[in-house]
């Protein structure tokens, strides 16, 4: 990565820097190498059983969205976890929060209060 700076145009021009019009054609040409070079940033994936939970912001790329689209994987954007193994949880067909990932953790939890 390279550091560029812009030149404001008062004073004298340091050397190496761009006027505005140039700094935010370089600007822009590295944010669209950045989002075709490295698409899913910010995207934490962790398999539970026969499913992939993924969970973070920003785009999926194909085969990511065709396995959400199957039913293969799971796109969470507010992820839940579970209260006694803090790993992510999935939410119900209803839409509600599930606390804990099984029976397992739910007894686990509930000895760990008394």
């Amino acid at each position: 990565m390279f550091k560029t700076h812009a030149w404001g145009g008062k004073g004298e021009k340091p050397q190496g820097a761009l006027d505005p019009d140039r700094f935010n054609t370089v600007a822009r040409m590295h944010r669209s190498t950045r989002r075709v070079l490295l698409p899913s940033v910010g995207l934490h994936m962790e398999r539970q059983g026969d499913r992939m939970i993924i969970t973070g912001p920003g785009r999926l790329d194909s085969t990511l969205r065709e396995a959400v689209s199957s039913g293969r994987a799971e796109r969470i954007f507010e992820p839940p976890r579970c209260h006694a193994c803090g790993r992510y949880v999935a939410r119900r067909s209803t839409g509600r929060p599930r606390k804990y990932c099984d029976g397992r953790c739910r007894s686990r939890y509930r000895r760990r209060l008394v």
